[in-house]
């Protein structure tokens, strides 16, 4: 999995990997760390806020972008400031 193919033939080596809109296996994660050179990065979000934070590791936290403030309330709750929504 070194270059991406189409019907007109082979494009740019991949380089890395984006995903979004569910968190990645950890399998798939170790697949593409051992068996690729490709660089992972996982970006946390949803519809209503769109991409909040990344990471590049599957045992580590999220940093949210620039502008964004995540915090929780008593109960827990996320919350969510972004210049975004």
């Amino acid at each position: 999995l070194n270059a991406f193919s189409t019907a007109q033939g082979l494009v740019h080596p991949l380089r890395q990997v984006i995903t979004s809109g569910a968190p990645l296996p950890r399998a798939t994660w170790e697949a593409l760390q051992t068996q690729t050179p490709l660089r992972v990065t996982e970006v946390l979000g949803s519809t209503e806020t769109g991409g909040i934070a990344t990471r590049n590791a599957p045992n580590a936290d999220f940093v949210p972008f620039e502008g964004i403030v995540v915090s929780a309330d008593e109960s827990g709750r996320m919350l969510l400031h972004s210049p975004y929504l």
